[in-house]
């Protein structure tokens, strides 16, 4: 059994002795600012020295777009509004709102005044929408007016008694808002045990749960993503990933503005849109998915093989000369003709969610763009280990944050122990006690290991795993990695399947679904099916030859997936068992 406890101390010493120095008075002084156990506190506390820098904009678009000054003012109001509603502090309040400044807005009103949060996905279908709204009890749903249809049908099938509130008919923010605390607009004093959201999983593993995270588990990771990513008032993201996800909520967007910098939402969470969003915010930082990144490197690739010879091998000598220094600052000086399309400010990427490849990683590393892996789960609120800009190991998921201890069971499985571990399942008792054992470790169910040096890699779920006839046990995703890295090839699941061998009755084989990129072509071609199995088998050449698909599946849709891109493989293998074109 392998284990590591990663503490402030050993936080700070991944950097400089005058960043310790720099970090430990900041920390201090952030730690300092009289949070009455309430994270809307830290989130809210920049705004008497930097009142007029932009807290969270539409990028693009006109309007919506507030200061950190404003932000505290809408907030006040609406947390007015709350408690004439009759909104009492336990009470959950449901949000269902655009991602962005009203969001942001809402969800800090909601934990100002004591009330639970429980942020609702507007993608997710109005049945699934109905059973988290009754299953949380709420008293109230927050909307926006291009989800009132929802919202009313919501109240009037699922929970009729759910009052409901819109949150865009509000006065336009003031040009300057008031300045000083007041006694009104302290925060509700909060304990570090009571909850302060309810975030529902994203039913990867089976089906969804409603994990309660508390006020002290929110303050502990904007604490330590603070510590470990040195957000500060000069910080900028573009923000594209749905805020109703804790990984985006703390990382993206409210570690953000505890720091005292900016965040800025795109329209549409379309490359175009997102490019667009960089271009005009100019980030020195993104939180994403590794299927963004893929997206982007594809686009840069596409755009060279169109651009000719002249400006190809411009790109290629510039890149081996990146790649000759060390410096990323230098990197990005080289590479400046293609990096000021991002902005000409970007330094990295912030990536989890799903596996990442460690060739992707390069590539962008090659820029001058750090990519800064980090791993956690939704019951660990969410993050539990994290890369840093100032130490990367690519390959790795990084330390593990701040207070937080992580080790390996005797079966490879993650454990970990820490302030951001959650309270509990909601109204499931049986959930969390074979979640959290009795000395407080998670149980995540991943499987992973960690070096010498502190640093955790994940090599995948438990309960992905196939087991073959032979007794070898593969992970689906490093199958999905190798076959990934082809261009003829936009996604790829694999699953376990039932083997058709007389010899293997009752095993399972290897098999790989795939969706083809930029084909039109329909995939009961024959054709197209078998050079699609011949570019799986050349991807997988490298790979261990039991650990190599047997069966290949041509899918012409995109594979089952939550909002953060992770695949969901029960409704993927439901799909195959009543799919006809298994091969």
């Amino acid at each position: 059994m392998i284990s590591a406890t990663s503490n402030l101390n050993a936080a700070l010493w991944q950097v400089t002795p005058d960043r310790i120095r720099l970090g430990l008075r900041r920390e201090r002084k952030f730690a300092a600012c009289g949070t009455r156990g309430n994270v809307a506190s830290l989130v809210l506390a920049p705004t008497d020295s930097d009142g007029d820098r932009p807290a969270i904009a539409r990028a693009g678009a006109d309007g919506q777009n507030l200061s950190h000054g404003e932000l505290q003012h809408e907030v006040t109001l609406l947390a007015d509004r709350l408690q004439e509603a009759g909104v009492l502090p336990g009470d959950r309040v449901a949000i269902l709102v655009d991602a962005g400044p009203r969001w942001c807005t809402a969800f800090i009103a909601v934990v100002h005044i004591g009330a639970v949060a429980v942020p609702l996905d507007a993608n997710l279908p109005l049945a699934e929408l109905g059973k988290q709204l009754m299953h949380c009890g709420a008293v109230l749903i927050l909307l926006s007016a291009r989800h009132e249809l929802t919202a009313a049908g919501l109240t009037g099938k699922y929970s009729p008694g759910c009052r409901r509130l819109r949150v865009d008919d509000m006065s336009s923010p003031v040009a300057a808002a008031p300045s000083g605390p007041t006694a009104a607009r302290l925060p509700c004093r909060r304990d570090n045990r009571d909850p302060a959201v309810i975030c529902y999983t994203s039913g990867t593993t089976g089906c969804p749960k409603g994990v309660v995270v508390s006020h002290g588990n929110l303050i502990s990771q904007l604490m330590a993503i603070r510590i470990v990513m040195g957000n500060g008032p000069k910080t900028r993201v573009v923000s594209l990933l749905p805020p109703s996800h804790l990984f985006e909520l703390t990382a993206g967007l409210l570690a953000v503005l505890a720091g005292g910098g900016s965040v800025f939402r795109t329209e549409q969470p379309t490359a175009q849109s997102v490019l667009g969003a960089m271009a005009q915010a100019r980030p020195t930082s993104m939180v994403v998915v590794p299927l963004f990144l893929s997206a982007v490197k594809s686009a840069i690739e596409r755009q060279l093989d169109a651009a000719g010879s002249l400006r190809r091998g411009l790109f290629l000598l510039l890149r081996k000369s990146a790649l000759a220094t060390r410096s990323m600052r230098l990197r990005r000086f080289l590479m400046w003709p293609l990096l000021r399309r991002f902005g000409g400010r970007l330094e990295y990427f912030v990536c989890g969610g799903a596996p990442l490849d460690t060739e992707l990683a390069r590539f962008f590393e090659s820029l001058g763009v750090q990519v800064l892996q980090g791993y956690g789960m939704t019951e660990a609120s969410p993050v539990v280990a994290a890369n840093g800009p100032h130490s990367n190991r690519i390959g790795s998921v990084g330390r593990p944050l701040p207070g937080t201890e992580v080790r390996t069971s005797e079966e490879g499985e993650i454990l970990v122990r820490g302030p951001q571990v959650m309270l509990r399942y909601h109204r499931n008792a049986r959930a969390t006690a074979a979640a959290i054992d009795a000395e407080g470790w998670l149980h995540t169910g991943d499987l992973g290991e960690l070096d010498k040096d502190g640093y955790l890699y994940v090599n995948g779920r438990h309960s992905s795993r196939i087991v073959l006839a032979c007794g070898e046990k593969v992970q689906p995703e490093e199958v999905e990695t190798a076959i990934l890295r082809s261009a003829r090839i936009s996604e790829c699941g694999v699953i376990g399947v039932r083997s058709r061998s007389p010899l293997h009755n009752g095993s399972e084989e290897v098999c790989a679904i795939v969706v083809p990129a930029g084909v039109a072509t329909p995939t009961g071609c024959a054709a197209l099916q078998q050079a699609l199995r011949l570019e799986v088998s050349r991807c997988c050449a490298g790979l261990a030859p039991f650990k190599r698909p047997t069966r290949v599946v041509v899918r012409n849709a995109p594979l089952p997936a939550t909002a953060t891109r992770k695949l969901r493989r029960a409704d993927l293998i439901a799909w195959l068992d009543h799919s006809r074109e298994v091969s």
